[in-house]
């Protein structure tokens, strides 16, 4: 968002440490924290947007009349909440490939440069939003 010149309002943001898991519960404290709810979440994976669906249906927010959610790497499970998660489709494959390929060469040339590699990605609509 910050690099397409989108606004972020962050105090709508749920983040927390690596030591932290987003487990229903949890999601269901910080939402109740927010100061309402946004139009819609962005999470970072499917296990956090799957886990934020439980949360809100327990809270009996309406998705996605109420709040769209979309989640990142498609997992099987996606297809199995109420409602169905959208999601971005990565290929794995592909990923898993080119880091294998990028370890490779930063171990031949440790003073490699950090480089950014894009990846084609689709997204998945389903009913979340």
């Amino acid at each position: 968002m910050f690099l397409a010149g989108l606004p972020v309002d962050l105090q709508y943001s749920i983040t927390y440490s690596d030591t932290k898991p987003y487990d229903t519960a949890a999601l269901e404290e910080a939402l109740d924290s927010l100061p309402g709810l946004p139009d819609c979440f962005v999470a970072a994976n499917d296990s956090i947007a799957i886990n934020l669906i439980n949360a809100l249906n327990t809270m009996n927010v309406k998705i996605p009349d109420e709040v769209k959610i979309i989640g990142y790497d498609n997992i099987p499970d996606s297809k199995r909440t109420e409602p169905p998660l959208t999601s971005v489709n990565v290929n794995k494959m592909v990923i898993g490939r080119r880091i294998v390929s990028l370890l490779f060469e930063r171990l031949a040339n440790p003073s490699q440069s950090n480089q950014i590699i894009h990846i084609t990605s689709s997204i998945v609509p389903r009913s979340s939003t």
